[in-house]
């Protein structure tokens, strides 16, 4: 990277800072739950209205309100005006293998709703791990597996809270893990607010059963990489991997195969096809993703996800800049919200060359049936 670029990209950096500062946080997916007893056992929530499926969001659950207006979650975004340090529990769900659900979600406090692959002997006490950021409590389910990591804290709001678990929880685990040689899967994280009886959970949008149309589809045995690319990025549970899956099915298409297909094109006398795909619009786009709806896949990728994202992933550092830590839930937020943008470009494109490449076999099937004995 020369030097002007990385001065350009620390200013873009130090701009999207300061306008995530000023802009008030994004509320998509809000649950009112009415109950008696302060904190939550457990909580279940259908498939419909929770985001873009294979996409992490965050569920707001407010306790304490009446059922009778459950539309009023006036609670949660007076609560992001309390600037103020207070008492948060930050919790870590463990799971044996990458949650992904079938059905709705379950959120849910109970150790035995989570477990691992690491366990304690059976005579073993409650476990408390001490660290030089504070004390992370382990809770373990009827199994004596490690089930939850909690960590008591101060905060002054959710981006607060999620950062704690990033700093405090996170590394504990990646160290488990690397020191007992095991995978350890975070179902979910759940940050909550004591003083406004508020707790927000992580989750990975369910994706819903499908069923097979009657309209056909053209399948071309030459686009084989792209589509084993696009499968391989939704049933990936990182979120970095996913997005450098999209990101090498768009640098195929936009820099090898529609090349390739305007030569194709040429040698057979066929009219050059453009390539026009353009970013659909979605409802669950939003922040900087936003402003790239309507223009070409082209623009989103060369002049946006490319350079904001795809190459601070895959170089893992660039120059002296820190290396991006992908169990830091800041940074792979970060990653998540132009996500689903990446996933449409990436379909987008697909979509656009199946569609010249069905052209030009049906070109030269008509210029063969033409042709003369």
């Amino acid at each position: 990277m020369t030097k002007s670029s990385k001065n350009r990209r620390e200013k873009r950096i130090q701009r999207k800072i300061q306008q995530q500062s000023n802009t008030p946080r994004t509320f998509r997916h809000l649950v009112t739950v009415h109950q008696e007893e302060t904190g939550p056992s457990s909580l279940s929530a259908p498939s419909f209205h929770l985001g873009a499926p294979g996409i992490p969001q965050e569920l707001h659950i407010v306790y304490g309100h009446s059922p009778d207006d459950p539309s009023n979650h006036s609670k949660i975004i007076d609560s992001q005006r309390d600037d103020e340090e207070r008492d948060f529990t930050v919790t870590a769900h463990l799971s044996k293998e990458p949650s992904k659900f079938a059905e709705g979600i379950h959120i849910s406090i109970d150790p035995n709703d989570s477990g691992s692959l690491i366990s304690t002997p059976i005579d073993a006490g409650a476990i408390a791990i001490n660290t030089h950021l504070g004390t992370i409590s382990v809770s373990l389910n009827a199994d004596r597996e490690f089930s939850t990591l909690s960590h008591e804290c101060k905060a002054t709001g959710i981006d607060s809270g999620f950062s704690k678990y990033s700093e405090v929880i996170a590394p504990i685990v990646d160290h488990i893990s690397f020191t007992h040689n095991v995978p350890i899967f975070t179902k979910y994280i759940t940050i909550f607010d004591k003083r406004h009886e508020i707790m927000t959970a992580s989750y990975i949008a369910p994706h819903t059963a499908k069923k097979i149309g009657e309209d056909k589809s053209f399948f071309d045995i030459t686009l084989r990489p792209f589509y084993a690319l696009y499968r391989e990025a939704l049933t990936s549970s990182s979120v970095y991997y996913q997005f450098l899956c999209y990101s090498k099915i768009l640098e195929g298409i936009i820099r090898k195969t529609y090349p390739a297909l305007l030569s194709s094109a040429k040698d057979m006398g066929a009219p050059s096809p453009k390539l026009d795909a353009r970013v659909e619009n979605h409802p669950e786009i939003g922040g900087d993703a936003k402003q790239w709806i309507g223009k070409t896949i082209q623009q989103a990728f060369n002049d946006y996800l490319q350079p904001e994202f795809r190459d601070a992933i895959a170089h893992f550092a660039l120059d002296d800049t820190d290396p991006v830590i992908v169990s830091n839930y800041i940074s792979s937020m970060q990653v998540s919200n132009n996500l689903l943008l990446a996933q449409l470009c990436a379909r987008g494109a697909i979509a656009a060359i199946e569609e010249i490449r069905l052209g030009l076999l049906s070109f030269q099937a008509a210029k063969e049936q033409s042709s003369p004995l």
